[in-house]
């Protein structure tokens, strides 16, 4: 740029109003330079970085006087200093790309959790940042900072949700209420309803190897292997047991099925109401009854209610 005033002009556009001369002005410096179309391209390619890693997609409140300030305050230093600045303005438009991804990239990704929810009523496919992807159940919340940087690939389940991990070699681990499951590789089912009356996490394994963890014991491992299963409870872990029936029929509710095993009615029909998206009640202590259901085909509410 050959001023300061005409960068200052550019930077402004992008985060305030200008006024109608300072338009004028702008449309005149863009139609007479190649050089500040070049900086304006070089501002939106980091505008949509910006918007990429940031919801509101826009730079911070006096971006612009900031840079307006810097650049003041570079007129304080010896000239030969200041001819660098002026011939080299790109170069400072690079430095406050590196900050503001900086400031916007680790901000917005690092701290902040990315969360998905599966509306009820259906379940939702997801792609996580290393390949892998997720299978939510109506109702189910899956959370996760980003994985870069980190020890490991981890994310948070409420509900339940199916997993294909691609293999990578940060450990995939996979947290609930009351346990964890840790995996490098693999394809696995997790069910965690905490506000269940029957309260537990369930891990069922298709395929590869994983261990699991109660939380209130983490020191004891728990290993899987393909066709198996474990209940974690609150303080308590079940001995791990090979599935009785064909994983998909168990799985069911990947393709629109019902497995109910020995369950509390109550939590069956927590369970179809959020399939269904449908308010299930029950009369007196029925909820305490515990029934098993299993039809791996996809029904009708009614019709299972029927059944």
């Amino acid at each position: 740029m050959k001023t300061n005033k005409q960068l200052a002009l550019l930077l402004r556009s992008f985060d305030d109003d200008l006024s109608e001369k300072e338009q004028k002005l702008l449309r005149m410096l863009l139609a007479s330079s190649d050089e500040a179309v070049d900086t304006q391209q070089d501002l939106t390619a980091l505008r949509d970085a910006i918007r990429a890693a940031k919801p509101e997609g826009q730079f911070n409140p006096g971006f612009a006087d900031r840079v307006v300030a810097a650049t003041q305050a570079e007129k304080t230093k010896p000239a030969r200093m200041a001819r660098i600045y002026t011939l080299n303005s790109s170069t400072i438009l690079r430095v406050a790309a590196v900050f503001l991804l900086l400031v916007g990239i680790s901000t917005a990704l690092w701290f902040q959790p990315k969360t998905y929810t599966a509306p009820l009523g259906q379940s939702i496919s997801k792609m996580l940042p290393d390949g892998s992807s997720v299978l939510l159940s109506g109702g189910s919340t899956l959370a996760y900072k980003p994985f870069w940087g980190r020890n490991a690939r981890h994310v948070t389940l409420t509900g339940e949700a199916f997993f294909d991990v691609a293999k990578g070699d940060k450990a995939f681990v996979v947290e609930t209420f009351n346990s964890e499951v840790r995996v490098l590789g693999t394809r696995f089912n997790v069910r965690a309803w905490p506000e269940q009356a029957d309260v537990y996490t369930a891990v069922i394994l298709e395929e590869g190897s994983v261990t699991v963890a109660n939380k209130t014991a983490p020191a004891t491992l728990h290993y899987l292997e393909p066709d198996e299963s474990i209940v974690l409870t609150a303080d308590t872990t079940l001995p791990k047991r090979t599935l009785q029936m064909p994983i998909a029929t168990k799985l069911a509710w990947r393709t629109g099925g019902h497995t109910f095993e020995n369950e509390y009615l109550t939590d069956v029909a927590a369970a179809l109401g959020r399939r269904y998206n449908a308010r299930l009640t029950l009369d007196g202590d029925v909820g305490m009854k515990r029934i098993t259901y299993i039809e791996p085909q996809q029904q009708a509410l009614t019709d299972v209610l029927a059944a």
